[in-house]
């Protein structure tokens, strides 16, 4: 539900979404002509150690 409240506001706002998923997982990229100005992980926490490492390794490989 978090992620859907996250795309709506985004959609709301008109910007180009993209999902990301080849290695790891990025929950929203968004870009610019063909630049990727925002990669955007949504979750409720990061205190689960293994949560926080698959977020920004997600996060870390959208960027590129």
């Amino acid at each position: 539900m978090l992620e859907n409240l996250v795309h709506n506001e985004l959609k709301r706002r008109r910007l180009n979404l993209y999902f990301h998923k080849k290695k790891k997982e990025c929950d929203f990229i968004i870009k610019q002509d063909l630049d990727i100005t925002q990669a955007i992980q949504v979750t409720y926490s990061l205190e689960d150690e293994a949560t926080s490492k698959r977020k920004i390794d997600g996060l870390m490989n959208g960027c590129t």
